[in-house]
């Protein structure tokens, strides 16, 4: 599959998708800030969705599915943060190893996710679900 790819109704109904180009940033920036004020002006009730509508729509969904262990127990949702801080320092150790800069949250020296994820979930997991369960 490729971003943008529309797969064919052959390919069977529970693939018949827009395949999203790109998952919605968790930084608060760019897409994923803008997604919450559209949320804040839904469609009119009856009102059928532009493709833009419906693309936002796909990116919402895909944004809370991938922030779904949120949701989850707590050592559920501390054990998955720990897993994804770890897979992150790996990648800031081999961008070490290479000589390039290490991406943010990524570098182990520095403090990772752990360190901002009481400010995501106030700032970004909130207002995205509230807006979801809303609207």
């Amino acid at each position: 599959l490729v971003p943008g790819q529309v797969l064919s109704k052959s390919s069977g109904p529970a693939s018949q998708v827009t395949v999203v180009s790109s998952a919605l940033p968790s930084s608060g920036q760019g897409p994923a800030s803008s997604i919450l004020h559209a949320l804040s002006e839904p469609p009119p009730l009856g009102g059928a969705l532009d493709d833009e509508s419906r693309m936002l729509c796909w990116k919402v969904c895909l944004k809370a599915a991938d922030l779904g262990h949120l949701a989850s127990p707590p050592s559920v949702h501390t054990r998955w943060v720990a897993l994804l801080e770890e897979e992150f320092f790996r990648q800031g150790d081999r961008e070490k190893a290479l000589g390039l800069g290490v991406s943010p949250l990524m570098d182990r020296d520095a403090g990772g996710i752990t360190v901002s994820q009481p400010g995501f979930f106030n700032v970004i997991a909130l207002p995205l679900y509230t807006a979801l369960a809303t609207h």
